[in-house]
């Protein structure tokens, strides 16, 4: 390919948006459902997207409670960022994990491959099964979107977190149900870089300028978690 593939995120994506927007629903005086997905996308252009990502401060809304969310948390050097959405709220490291029907055989193995790695931290325990609405979970699935001949960007996929918790809560325990989708219009999306790029926004990570990260904003085919992803982790769970 006479491409590089870049991986943006930070994003709240209805069928693979690019630029920050959030996605947030009142809940009737007791619960608020906070949606921060985080889309990925390959473009040449990719100080330009910054740029616009910069201007959009999305916010996180509670009832009668607002908070503007930045791009990510401020981190220590060498540690991969964490969204702003995850900023403040205990969450529980075990996910229950399952596939939408549709979902091909390819697809959940690039997944399946990016759970173990993810696993094998012992940081977060991701487990096949539906899960309950207590209980921290994602969904993994494909979509379809055909970006044009003359794109200088093609979406390979998207995913993130939503936050559910009681506005009550003084601890503020959250219940994360997460998402990850591949784009399968483009093949160069079916690897496990791309997946384990997308797992790591569900579970909450954000970019990292560093190029041997599996959260570097362009795909340099990273498979392995760097120390900065690890310690990324430790700072959500």
């Amino acid at each position: 390919m006479n491409r590089s593939i870049a991986l943006l995120g930070l994003a709240v994506v209805i069928g693979g948006i690019v630029i920050n927007e959030s996605d947030s629903n009142y809940s009737n005086n007791i619960k608020t459902e906070i949606t921060s997905k985080v889309s990925t996308t390959t473009t040449y252009l990719q100080s330009k997207v910054n740029n616009l990502i910069q201007t959009k401060q999305p916010s996180q809304t509670t009832s009668n409670n607002t908070k503007t969310a930045s791009k990510s948390q401020t981190t220590s050097t060498g540690q991969t960022p964490i969204l702003s959405i995850m900023d403040g709220f205990s969450v529980d490291n075990t996910y229950y994990y399952h596939f939408t029907k549709k979902t091909p055989t390819a697809v959940r193995q690039v997944f399946e491959n990016a759970i173990s790695a993810y696993n094998d931290t012992g940081l977060v325990n991701l487990v096949a099964g539906e899960g309950t609405s207590k209980q921290n979970r994602i969904t993994f699935s494909i979509y379809y979107k055909d970006e044009g001949a003359n794109t200088t960007s093609v979406e390979l996929g998207n995913g993130g977190p939503k936050l559910i918790y009681n506005t009550n809560d003084a601890t503020k325990h959250a219940i994360n149900h997460a998402t990850a989708s591949i784009n399968l219009n483009y093949s160069e999306s079916v690897t496990t870089s791309v997946a384990m790029h997308e797992v790591g926004h569900a579970l909450g990570l954000d970019h990292s300028d560093d190029m041997n990260s599996v959260m570097y904003p362009s795909n340099q085919n990273v498979t392995q978690l760097s120390e900065g992803d690890i310690d990324g982790l430790k700072n959500i769970y």
